[in-house]
């Protein structure tokens, strides 16, 4: 248990150091809320790997802390304004534009001012791509009084240190509970994947999102295994939540709805409790969600006066691929879905691009540059990943097939819609993440741990 004491102790110093001024007297809560919420869900769901797990978990939140601690502090010296200490050289992608439009946002409301997402877009937000997510750090800020990005930084920390305990879960229903050491491997190559690090110390959507879809997966797997009101509860949650902050993602979980029922279907010992009980369980949840995001997502990208449109789905795709594919990091800028032919020929196409760009001779840019490391370790890794899918295909194919069918489908939706590797490397990680669970196991088996 020493060790556990030296982590706590370090816990406990570096709550401490962020919380000599005011604004900043929330991140100790949340600090120690994290450990807390991770020493529940580790004794209470993996007991047989309790102290390894605990260890990998906090070695994971305490990296992601510390360097956002040092990036803070180095980006504290570039104020932006009114002391936020939010520099546009310490953001990545849109963490800038999030924390701008959330500060007005929580300006707005203290102001008595609730305006809806289009009148906000429209008469206050301070860059006009706005979303859900600028909603989300508005509230916050409300919340907390906040006036540095800090707090997001120790948020996406907590969720993407969840995430390494939910990884190693995902992998234990999948293979089965004697081979826990397979899962192992999983949880620590997630713990220190540089780019799950990297978007633990910005304001981005990708360690909430990918927590999201992490809790989805877990709750098809644990459904597979037993029907459970709860689960469904969980996947159903959790997808409505993606819905709202990021579309594909949640687009992507609920077109693997149908084969889960069917395997639901297929393995239950009562059919035909498992039939009644599914398809009004997805009813209402299909009437709960009639104008949800993701249906009028759907139809907007696919339709044309309420009938399906290839065209205008050709059109869509083209638009919102041709957007991204400009500058240094542009992957077949040139490219266009004319017809269906070129759609489909694509399809290969993208997936390739999703799991293996940027290629090494392609450098052109920074963000291709930090890209690249762990791609280079991703192909290193291939080997153990497909051995990893194979044996796991032979334990449990239903299960297999669920996560397979995710990584699949998400990466279908990335490489038609994807036109830069900027945007690419950070929507793949969850692909990525995904695949670390199949690398696990691979080189489990191949250090031949039982």
């Amino acid at each position: 248990m020493k060790k556990y004491f030296l982590f706590l102790s370090l816990a406990i110093m570096a709550g401490f150091i962020v919380s000599y001024r005011t604004e900043y007297l929330f991140i100790p809560i949340l600090f120690f809320g994290t450990i807390l919420i991770g020493f529940f869900l580790i004794h209470s769901s993996a007991p047989q790997s309790s102290n390894f797990l605990l260890s990998v978990f906090l070695t994971g939140y305490l990296l992601r802390i510390l360097l956002s601690l040092l990036l803070y502090f180095y980006s504290s010296q570039f104020g932006y304004f009114e002391g936020t200490f939010a520099s546009e050289g310490f953001f990545i992608g849109d963490g800038l534009t999030y924390f701008s439009n959330g500060r007005a946002l929580s300006e707005l409301w203290r102001a008595g001012i609730f305006p809806s997402i289009d009148a906000f877009r429209l008469y206050y937000a301070p860059c006009p791509a706005v979303s859900m997510y600028d909603f989300f750090n508005g509230f916050i800020i409300w919340l907390t009084s906040a006036k540095t990005p800090l707090v997001f930084f120790f948020l996406n920390s907590l969720f993407d240190s969840l995430s390494i305990v939910l990884i190693y879960l995902i992998t234990v229903r999948l293979i089965g509970e004697e081979f826990f050491k397979y899962a192992r491997y999983a949880a620590v190559l997630y713990c220190f994947w540089p780019s799950m690090i990297l978007w633990s110390t910005q304001n981005l959507k990708e360690p909430i999102c990918n927590f999201l879809v992490y809790v989805a997966i877990l709750s098809m797997l644990n459904l597979v295994k037993k029907f459970d009101i709860w689960r469904v509860f969980c996947l159903l949650s959790a997808t409505y939540i993606l819905s709202i902050l990021r579309l594909p993602m949640a687009v992507s979980v609920a077109a693997i709805f149908p084969l889960l029922y069917f395997v639901l279907i297929i393995k239950a010992h009562n059919k035909a409790f498992y039939l009644l009980a599914t398809a009004i369980l997805l009813a209402i949840f299909l009437l709960a969600l009639k104008e949800s995001p993701i249906f009028n997502f759907i139809k907007e990208l696919t339709s044309r006066g309420g009938r399906f449109d290839i065209s205008v789905l050709l059109k869509n795709l083209d638009t919102i691929r041709s957007a991204r594919a400009f500058g240094k990091t542009a992957v077949f800028s040139g490219f266009e879905y004319t017809d269906v032919t070129k759609l489909l020929f694509f399809i290969p196409i993208g997936i390739i691009i999703v799991f293996f760009m940027p290629f090494p001779w392609q450098l052109g840019s920074a963000m291709q540059i930090m890209a690249l490391p762990e791609t280079l370790v991703f192909y290193a890794l291939l080997p153990f990943t497909i051995g990893g899918f194979i044996y796991a295909l032979k334990k449990n194919k239903a299960k297999t097939v669920v996560i397979a069918s995710y990584i699949l489908v998400m990466a279908i939706i990335l490489g038609l819609s994807e036109g830069n590797v900027g945007t690419l490397f950070r929507h793949r990680s969850v692909i990525f993440a995904l695949c670390l669970v199949f690398a696990g196991i691979g080189l489990g088996k191949q250090m031949k741990l039982t």
